[in-house]
């Protein structure tokens, strides 16, 4: 006579005998090296303490003014810790830099960011950060409430395109934006 029970196989998440929906015991593992490590070789293009300092104080400036001032709403994801519109390990009073990283940076704003992410002239600074508004504007982020045309994003779209094919060194910066 045959067995009818099904050889569980080893490394199997479930034991023999336990109900098929009780994933509760599952422990996933995470990892304790960046997130980012394929940047790790790239640390010096990044310039993520004028980037901290520049959040400190008080973000993007007549930047968030020209786009219509809609930074309010706070990175995500959001943390209960974390002051809104600060990344979880960033400290939200004055100081070093030394817990805020290259991942906290990269992270994913729905507000307009203070300067550029990688290290560029002035002149082109302040294009990130426009351009950064496009994104959001795409996204669909920058205006609350407001659906995104079709239209709209394909505008939106050239016009981003356009500044890293006019600017060769804003390419990368938009890549990293996005």
């Amino acid at each position: 006579m045959a067995d009818t029970t099904e050889a569980t196989p080893p490394g199997s998440p479930m034991t023999p005998g336990a109900p098929s929906s009780d994933f509760q015991s599952m422990e996933v593992a995470t990892p304790s090296t960046p997130r980012l490590e394929a940047l790790a070789g790239h640390n010096d293009h990044f310039q993520v303490e004028n980037y901290f300092r520049a959040m400190q104080k008080g973000g993007s400036g007549k930047f968030s003014r020209l786009l219509g001032g809609l930074n309010s709403k706070s990175r995500t994801p959001k943390t209960p810790s974390s002051p809104a519109g600060t990344p979880s390990g960033a400290a939200s009073s004055p100081g070093p830099a030394g817990n805020f990283t290259l991942d906290d940076m990269l992270m994913h704003s729905r507000e307009l960011i203070p300067t550029s992410l990688l290290k560029l002239a002035n002149e082109n600074q302040a294009r990130a950060i426009k351009m950064f508004g496009g994104v959001l504007k795409y996204t669909g982020d920058l205006v609350e409430g407001e659906p995104v045309t079709a239209a709209t994003r394909v505008e939106v779209a050239q016009k981003l395109l356009h500044n890293g094919l006019k600017r060769p060194e804003l390419k990368d910066e938009l890549y990293m934006q996005l």
